[in-house]
């Protein structure tokens, strides 16, 4: 049965877990009730999900705790095409080479599935490039590539080859911001969305 309340979460769960933890865990377990999954599979998808956002459990005293391990990236555009007004660069890393989940410069954190989602979404739906999330489109997007795992292991290539992120290739129809991009004014990419955040 669903939760409705931490309070009415079992004691083994409320005596482990601080309360955004808890939070965290009843979200988990509630939303793979709702879709048909067996009380046994929610809790250990449930306890799977910490894990996966960087809670871990002190094996001595059972309780646990936030791992800290998010480094703030700025990544900056990788290759300029100046006879050809192409751009390229990362739009997003979400694992970088150590494995850690890292920050952006908006303090958002995005799991590798989502930021695939999103791309695909994206590539489907806009293909537009504008300038610091603002006016219309001034650019066509040429290449997208998202980097998972699961590809990095069809390609026969080691797990930390690439970083596990959004590869971006714009080209930039508009002339007057292509030279902003050559003289470093426009430095990096930026992706733009709405999504729902998750409480550490």
């Amino acid at each position: 049965m669903p939760y409705a309340r931490n309070s009415d979460l079992p004691d083994s769960v409320r005596g482990a877990l601080p309360a955004s933890a808890q939070t965290v865990w009843r979200n988990i377990f509630n939303n793979v009730v709702a879709e048909g999954g067996s009380e046994e599979s929610a809790f250990r998808q449930a306890w799977g999900g910490l894990k996966n956002q960087g809670w871990e459990k002190d094996e001595s005293s059972g309780k646990w705790h936030k791992v800290e391990k998010h480094t703030q990236v700025d990544i900056p555009i990788s290759k300029i095409d100046t006879s050809q007004n192409l751009v390229f660069g990362w739009a997003n890393v979400s694992v970088g080479a150590s494995g850690d989940l890292l920050t952006d410069l908006h303090g958002d954190q995005i799991e590798i599935e989502d930021l695939e989602k999103a791309a695909y979404e994206f590539n489907l739906y806009f293909r537009g490039s504008g300038v610091n999330h603002e006016g219309d489109a001034i650019g066509q997007v040429i290449e997208s590539f998202v980097v998972t795992p699961e590809k990095l292991e069809k390609m026969g290539l080691p797990d930390n080859a690439l970083p596990l992120g959004w590869w971006f290739g714009v080209y930039v129809e508009d002339d007057a911001v292509f030279k902003r991009v050559k003289d470093g004014e426009l430095s990096m990419f930026s992706i733009q969305g709405s999504a729902i955040k998750e409480a550490d």
